[in-house]
């Protein structure tokens, strides 16, 4: 084979190892009719677009087509499709552990908005972080299939997409020496919607919804201490190395994890989860309260699932919740409204009562 042969030879190769992401079907549109629309822009800073103008009519679908390059380990791409009732649709997303490259092409490429039930676009939400994304075109459907199911066949395109994710983080975190292996958990099951309802104003690394073992590494913004990992500030520090209350003195002192699906209650979970290892190691015993989420939620005038003040609900948790916990095993075949109103009209009689309970049910633990 000649040289120049040769050099055609890797290039071939090359652009295919570069494309192969945006060829797997799982994402690509389901409707075969499209509609083209040209951007040729490229974005370094998140910006929101409307290509859409007004024209309010309802697609069944979005792809896109763009080259992205990463100037950081931790960079990330992100688009999002809002509907006119400014509903969230994760049309894209991309960061090197997944792709395994610091550059990437994709070619009518789509996630959630591969399969849409009709929705009128308004704009497309574009964010970036250490990368730069020169987006070409988009391609919607205009027409759809009769869908029987349409959230069952969501959920089948949802899952066989993470699979890819996965097969793909697995590969990159193993090639890259990372310490973490990604997995289908409760969280990656979640639309892209929901997700960020449950993270609220938290932010986490792009992919962690898919962790489910190992470490992750601290990282930063220069390339070469991406993957350096935390250590004590001194050799001679007078701390320990690490402390994890799940082994400590052979025990585990947490109690079990619970899953707060996609209402945004972190603040009543990681209370109740709190108080339960708090109650654990100052009673040094094993005792695993399995205080109720759903009380706390319902009746403490803390918050709501779309977030809550944990302070209070420190607060107002020695005169209320123990008794509510009591209450609700008592009385579980009763309609939950009925109790949550007998509660919330009888909150001041209980607290009376709770004045001259308490300290017997706390000795009764």
């Amino acid at each position: 084979m000649s040289k120049p042969e040769l050099v055609l030879l890797m290039l071939f190769i090359a652009l295919i190892g570069k494309s192969t992401f945006a060829q797997n079907p799982h994402f690509k549109l389901e409707s075969k009719s499209h509609q083209l629309i040209t951007i040729d822009e490229t974005f370094s800073k998140s910006k929101e677009i409307k290509p859409f103008n007004g024209q309010g009519k309802k697609i069944y679908g979005l792809a896109a087509s763009a080259d992205i390059d990463f100037t950081s380990a931790n960079g990330w791409v992100r688009l999002v499709l809002l509907d006119q009732d400014f509903n969230e649709h994760l049309l894209l997303e991309s960061y090197p552990n997944l792709n395994g490259t610091n550059q990437v092409s994709l070619s009518n490429y789509a996630e959630e908005t591969a399969l849409l039930n009709g929705v009128v676009p308004y704009a497309i939400s574009v964010e970036v972080n250490n990368a730069s994304i020169a987006l070409k075109n988009i391609s919607y459907a205009s027409k759809g299939d009769v869908i029987s199911d349409y959230n069952k066949q969501k959920k089948e395109k949802r899952s066989a997409q993470n699979k890819d994710k996965i097969e793909k983080l697995n590969k990159n975190l193993k090639a890259r020496g990372q310490s973490w292996i990604a997995g289908e958990t409760s969280v990656s099951q979640l639309s892209y919607g929901e997700r960020k309802k449950l993270y609220g104003q938290s932010t986490f690394p792009a992919g962690f919804e898919f962790y489910a073992g190992g470490v992750f590494s601290a990282t930063s913004s220069s390339e070469s201490e991406s993957s350096s990992t935390l250590k004590s500030a001194t050799a001679s520090s007078p701390y320990v190395d690490e402390w994890d209350w799940r082994d400590r003195h052979g025990k585990n002192w947490i109690s079990p994890i619970t899953n707060q699906s996609s209402c945004g209650a972190c603040w009543s979970f990681a209370s109740t989860g709190a108080t339960e290892a708090m109650v654990n190691v100052f009673f040094n015993q094993q005792l695993n309260l399995d205080l109720s989420e759903q009380d706390v939620l319902s009746c403490s005038d803390a918050g709501s699932c779309s977030g809550g003040i944990r302070e209070k609900l420190l607060i107002i948790f020695p005169r209320l919740e123990l008794l509510m916990k009591l209450l609700f095993h008592t009385v579980s075949q009763i309609n939950f409204v009925l109790i949550k109103a007998f509660l919330h009209q009888s909150k001041s009689k209980l607290e009376e009562k709770l004045n001259m309970i308490f300290i017997p049910i706390q000795r009764t633990i």
